[in-house]
Protein backbone atom coordinates (compact mmCIF):
# COMPACT_ATOMS: atom_id res chain seq x y z
CA UNK A 1 0.00 0.00 0.00
CA UNK A 2 1.59 3.56 -1.28
CA UNK A 3 0.17 5.97 1.05
CA UNK A 4 0.81 9.63 0.58
CA UNK A 5 2.99 11.32 3.54
CA UNK A 6 0.51 13.87 4.10
CA UNK A 7 -1.92 10.95 5.05
CA UNK A 8 0.34 9.24 7.32
CA UNK A 9 -0.39 11.41 10.60
CA UNK A 10 -4.34 10.61 9.93
CA UNK A 11 -4.12 6.81 10.24
CA UNK A 12 -1.22 6.32 12.88
CA UNK A 13 -2.48 5.83 16.21
CA UNK A 14 -0.74 5.23 19.38
CA UNK A 15 1.55 2.05 19.51
CA UNK A 16 4.81 1.60 18.77
CA UNK A 17 7.37 -1.68 19.46
CA UNK A 18 10.96 -1.64 18.53
CA UNK A 19 13.07 -4.53 18.00
CA UNK A 20 11.01 -6.85 16.01
CA UNK A 21 12.77 -9.48 14.97
CA UNK A 22 15.40 -7.97 16.30
CA UNK A 23 15.68 -5.24 13.20
CA UNK A 24 12.04 -3.56 12.65
CA UNK A 25 10.03 -1.01 14.28
CA UNK A 26 6.28 -1.65 14.37
CA UNK A 27 4.51 1.24 14.68
CA UNK A 28 0.40 0.90 14.69
CA UNK A 29 -2.30 2.56 12.44
CA UNK A 30 -5.95 2.19 11.62
CA UNK A 31 -5.00 -0.31 8.80
CA UNK A 32 -2.95 -2.61 11.43
CA UNK A 33 0.59 -2.79 11.91
CA UNK A 34 3.35 -0.71 10.14
CA UNK A 35 6.81 -2.31 9.82
CA UNK A 36 9.68 -0.92 9.23
CA UNK A 37 13.50 -1.42 8.99
CA UNK A 38 16.77 -1.58 6.89
CA UNK A 39 17.51 -3.36 3.51
CA UNK A 40 20.37 -5.34 2.35
CA UNK A 41 20.99 -3.56 -0.68
CA UNK A 42 19.99 0.67 -2.06
CA UNK A 43 16.59 0.49 -3.77
CA UNK A 44 16.54 3.14 -6.65
CA UNK A 45 13.00 2.14 -8.42
CA UNK A 46 9.83 0.77 -7.43
CA UNK A 47 6.88 -0.35 -9.16
CA UNK A 48 3.14 -0.56 -8.02
CA UNK A 49 0.08 -1.97 -9.18
CA UNK A 50 -3.65 -1.46 -8.81
CA UNK A 51 -5.60 -4.51 -9.43
CA UNK A 52 -9.75 -4.17 -9.55
CA UNK A 53 -11.05 -5.37 -5.94
CA UNK A 54 -13.47 -8.11 -5.12
CA UNK A 55 -16.77 -8.12 -4.20
CA UNK A 56 -15.88 -8.34 -0.51
CA UNK A 57 -16.49 -5.54 1.92
CA UNK A 58 -14.22 -3.32 2.87
CA UNK A 59 -14.57 -4.36 6.87
CA UNK A 60 -13.57 -8.33 5.31
CA UNK A 61 -11.09 -7.11 3.68
CA UNK A 62 -9.64 -5.04 6.73
CA UNK A 63 -10.67 -8.15 9.11
CA UNK A 64 -8.49 -10.33 6.95
CA UNK A 65 -5.58 -7.75 6.37
CA UNK A 66 -5.50 -7.51 10.31
CA UNK A 67 -5.57 -11.15 11.05
CA UNK A 68 -2.35 -11.57 8.40
CA UNK A 69 -0.49 -8.79 8.73
CA UNK A 70 -0.12 -8.59 12.81
CA UNK A 71 2.80 -8.79 14.47
CA UNK A 72 3.27 -11.56 16.79
CA UNK A 73 3.28 -10.99 20.65
CA UNK A 74 6.60 -12.40 22.26
CA UNK A 75 6.16 -16.18 23.64
CA UNK A 76 5.19 -16.61 27.34
CA UNK A 77 6.52 -19.32 29.19
CA UNK A 78 4.14 -21.54 31.09
CA UNK A 79 5.03 -23.75 34.41
CA UNK A 80 5.33 -26.56 32.33
CA UNK A 81 7.79 -25.10 30.01
CA UNK A 82 9.69 -23.95 32.88
CA UNK A 83 9.79 -27.89 34.10
CA UNK A 84 11.00 -29.31 30.95
CA UNK A 85 13.84 -26.44 30.32
CA UNK A 86 14.96 -27.47 34.05
CA UNK A 87 14.93 -31.05 33.38
CA UNK A 88 17.21 -31.03 30.21
CA UNK A 89 19.59 -28.15 31.65
CA UNK A 90 19.74 -30.64 34.75
CA UNK A 91 19.74 -34.07 33.22
CA UNK A 92 20.90 -33.46 29.58
CA UNK A 93 24.78 -34.67 28.89
CA UNK A 94 26.87 -35.95 25.80
CA UNK A 95 28.42 -38.96 25.14
CA UNK A 96 32.22 -39.37 24.11
CA UNK A 97 30.78 -40.01 20.69
CA UNK A 98 29.92 -36.06 20.92
CA UNK A 99 25.93 -37.36 20.71
CA UNK A 100 23.71 -35.73 22.89
CA UNK A 101 21.33 -38.19 25.70
CA UNK A 102 17.84 -36.73 27.11
CA UNK A 103 15.50 -37.78 29.76
CA UNK A 104 11.61 -37.85 28.19
CA UNK A 105 9.98 -35.27 30.20
CA UNK A 106 7.23 -36.89 32.31
CA UNK A 107 4.72 -35.39 33.94
CA UNK A 108 4.41 -35.06 37.95
CA UNK A 109 1.32 -36.95 38.34
CA UNK A 110 2.89 -39.83 36.53
CA UNK A 111 2.47 -43.19 37.33
CA UNK A 112 -0.03 -41.78 40.13
CA UNK A 113 -2.87 -40.51 38.48
CA UNK A 114 -1.78 -40.21 35.16
CA UNK A 115 -0.99 -44.34 34.46
CA UNK A 116 -0.32 -46.15 31.27
CA UNK A 117 -1.79 -49.27 30.59
CA UNK A 118 -0.87 -52.40 28.38
CA UNK A 119 -0.16 -51.12 25.19
CA UNK A 120 0.96 -54.57 22.98
CA UNK A 121 -1.71 -55.65 21.76
CA UNK A 122 -3.38 -52.76 20.02
CA UNK A 123 0.50 -52.12 18.63
CA UNK A 124 0.42 -56.08 17.68
CA UNK A 125 -2.85 -55.84 16.05
CA UNK A 126 -2.24 -52.48 13.92
CA UNK A 127 0.81 -53.56 12.90
CA UNK A 128 -0.63 -56.78 10.89
CA UNK A 129 -3.14 -55.08 9.50
CA UNK A 130 -0.52 -52.51 8.13
CA UNK A 131 1.62 -55.66 7.04
CA UNK A 132 -1.80 -56.98 5.20
CA UNK A 133 -2.28 -53.50 3.51
CA UNK A 134 1.08 -53.45 1.78
CA UNK A 135 1.66 -57.40 1.43
CA UNK A 136 -0.11 -56.38 -2.38
CA UNK A 137 2.72 -53.63 -2.75
CA UNK A 138 6.07 -55.31 -2.58
CA UNK A 139 8.13 -52.38 -3.34
CA UNK A 140 6.61 -51.19 -0.18
CA UNK A 141 6.88 -54.08 1.84
CA UNK A 142 10.34 -54.11 1.28
CA UNK A 143 11.16 -50.83 1.14
CA UNK A 144 9.38 -50.54 4.80
CA UNK A 145 11.16 -53.84 6.23
CA UNK A 146 14.67 -51.77 4.66
CA UNK A 147 13.91 -48.81 6.68
CA UNK A 148 13.33 -50.47 10.00
CA UNK A 149 16.58 -53.02 9.36
CA UNK A 150 18.29 -49.88 8.97
CA UNK A 151 17.60 -48.59 12.66
CA UNK A 152 19.35 -52.23 13.50
CA UNK A 153 22.07 -52.12 11.33
CA UNK A 154 23.02 -48.42 12.49
CA UNK A 155 22.28 -49.62 16.42
CA UNK A 156 19.30 -47.37 16.60
CA UNK A 157 17.18 -49.56 18.20
CA UNK A 158 17.10 -53.25 19.62
CA UNK A 159 15.55 -56.45 20.90
CA UNK A 160 14.26 -56.35 24.30
CA UNK A 161 11.60 -58.63 25.91
CA UNK A 162 7.77 -59.50 24.50
CA UNK A 163 6.58 -58.64 28.33
CA UNK A 164 5.69 -55.08 29.15
CA UNK A 165 7.16 -53.89 32.35
CA UNK A 166 4.64 -53.28 35.47
CA UNK A 167 5.67 -52.49 38.89
CA UNK A 168 3.31 -52.06 41.90
CA UNK A 169 0.81 -52.41 39.11
CA UNK A 170 1.69 -49.36 37.01
CA UNK A 171 3.13 -49.92 33.49
CA UNK A 172 6.39 -48.04 32.88
CA UNK A 173 6.43 -49.54 28.79
CA UNK A 174 5.00 -48.40 25.94
CA UNK A 175 4.54 -50.01 22.64
CA UNK A 176 4.54 -47.46 19.46
CA UNK A 177 2.35 -48.25 16.84
CA UNK A 178 3.68 -47.88 13.53
CA UNK A 179 2.82 -46.52 10.02
CA UNK A 180 4.54 -45.45 6.42
CA UNK A 181 4.50 -42.44 4.89
CA UNK A 182 4.97 -42.25 1.07
CA UNK A 183 6.44 -39.36 -0.90
CA UNK A 184 7.25 -40.56 -4.19
CA UNK A 185 8.48 -36.93 -5.46
CA UNK A 186 11.38 -36.84 -2.35
CA UNK A 187 14.63 -36.54 -3.31
CA UNK A 188 16.06 -38.50 -0.69
CA UNK A 189 13.69 -39.95 1.71
CA UNK A 190 10.36 -41.49 -0.36
CA UNK A 191 9.27 -43.44 2.31
CA UNK A 192 9.68 -42.97 6.26
CA UNK A 193 8.51 -44.91 9.33
CA UNK A 194 6.08 -42.75 11.38
CA UNK A 195 5.36 -43.51 15.08
CA UNK A 196 2.24 -42.88 16.98
CA UNK A 197 2.85 -41.64 20.92
CA UNK A 198 -1.12 -40.82 20.83
CA UNK A 199 -2.33 -44.31 20.61
CA UNK A 200 -4.40 -44.44 23.91
CA UNK A 201 -3.07 -47.30 26.62
CA UNK A 202 -5.75 -49.80 27.75
CA UNK A 203 -6.07 -46.91 30.90
CA UNK A 204 -7.29 -44.28 28.35
CA UNK A 205 -4.17 -42.34 28.01
CA UNK A 206 -1.08 -42.28 25.53
CA UNK A 207 2.54 -41.50 26.10
CA UNK A 208 1.70 -38.17 24.80
CA UNK A 209 -1.14 -37.48 27.77
CA UNK A 210 1.86 -38.38 30.30
CA UNK A 211 4.26 -36.00 29.26
CA UNK A 212 4.89 -32.62 29.10
CA UNK A 213 4.76 -30.41 25.33
CA UNK A 214 7.51 -27.89 26.54
CA UNK A 215 7.80 -24.75 24.82
CA UNK A 216 8.04 -24.39 20.85
CA UNK A 217 11.58 -23.84 20.44
CA UNK A 218 11.67 -23.02 16.51
CA UNK A 219 12.10 -19.59 15.24
CA UNK A 220 9.24 -17.63 14.25
CA UNK A 221 8.92 -18.25 10.41
CA UNK A 222 7.29 -15.00 9.62
CA UNK A 223 10.21 -12.83 11.19
CA UNK A 224 13.07 -15.66 9.27
CA UNK A 225 11.38 -14.64 6.31
CA UNK A 226 11.25 -10.79 6.94
CA UNK A 227 15.13 -11.34 7.94
CA UNK A 228 15.62 -12.33 4.06
CA UNK A 229 15.88 -9.19 2.70
CA UNK A 230 18.69 -8.02 4.97
CA UNK A 231 21.37 -10.63 3.18
CA UNK A 232 21.90 -11.18 -0.63
CA UNK A 233 21.81 -15.11 -0.37
CA UNK A 234 20.05 -17.40 1.59
CA UNK A 235 20.57 -21.00 2.38
CA UNK A 236 18.02 -23.35 3.06
CA UNK A 237 19.74 -27.35 4.88
CA UNK A 238 18.43 -30.13 5.64
CA UNK A 239 20.29 -32.56 8.44
CA UNK A 240 19.59 -36.25 7.58
CA UNK A 241 18.25 -38.30 10.50
CA UNK A 242 18.94 -35.22 12.40
CA UNK A 243 16.29 -36.17 15.93
CA UNK A 244 18.37 -39.97 15.52
CA UNK A 245 21.27 -38.30 16.66
CA UNK A 246 20.03 -37.14 20.49
CA UNK A 247 19.93 -40.69 22.03
CA UNK A 248 16.99 -41.26 25.08
CA UNK A 249 17.80 -41.99 28.64
CA UNK A 250 18.50 -45.60 28.59
CA UNK A 251 15.89 -45.90 31.89
CA UNK A 252 13.16 -44.20 29.34
CA UNK A 253 13.97 -46.56 26.12
CA UNK A 254 11.17 -49.11 26.85
CA UNK A 255 8.34 -46.06 26.28
CA UNK A 256 10.00 -46.17 22.83
CA UNK A 257 9.44 -49.91 21.61
CA UNK A 258 7.91 -50.84 18.88
CA UNK A 259 7.04 -54.12 17.30
CA UNK A 260 8.46 -55.61 13.57
CA UNK A 261 9.33 -58.43 11.54
CA UNK A 262 11.55 -59.09 8.35
CA UNK A 263 8.71 -60.52 6.74
CA UNK A 264 5.43 -62.33 7.01
CA UNK A 265 7.14 -65.60 7.26
CA UNK A 266 9.10 -64.32 10.49
CA UNK A 267 8.00 -64.36 13.88
CA UNK A 268 7.01 -60.80 15.46
CA UNK A 269 10.26 -59.00 17.17
CA UNK A 270 9.96 -56.97 20.35
CA UNK A 271 12.56 -53.90 20.22
CA UNK A 272 13.22 -50.54 21.74
CA UNK A 273 14.33 -47.26 20.15
CA UNK A 274 17.61 -45.48 21.37
CA UNK A 275 17.27 -42.00 19.71
CA UNK A 276 14.67 -39.34 20.26
CA UNK A 277 11.12 -40.51 18.07
CA UNK A 278 8.96 -38.28 19.78
CA UNK A 279 8.19 -35.20 18.08
CA UNK A 280 6.53 -33.51 21.00
CA UNK A 281 9.42 -33.44 23.40
CA UNK A 282 11.49 -30.90 23.82
CA UNK A 283 15.33 -31.16 22.18
CA UNK A 284 18.38 -29.78 24.57
CA UNK A 285 19.77 -26.86 24.49
CA UNK A 286 22.70 -26.38 21.86
CA UNK A 287 25.42 -24.58 22.89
Amino acid sequence: MVIGSDILPKILIPGLKTNVGGSLIAQNSIFGWILSGPVAEQISTFSTQVVEGSADSLGDLLKRFWEQEEVPSAPTHTDDDEFCEELYKNTTYRREDGRYVVKLPFKSTFPDSTALGHSRPAAQQQYLSIERSIEKKAELQTTYSKVLEEYLTLDHMEPTKSREIIRDGNYFSFYLPHHAVIKPDSKTTKVRVVFNASKLSHSGLSLNDVLHTGPVLQNDLMLIILKWRLYKYVFNGDIEKMYRQIYVHKEDQDFQRILFRRSPERPIEDVKLKQLHLALTVLPIWP
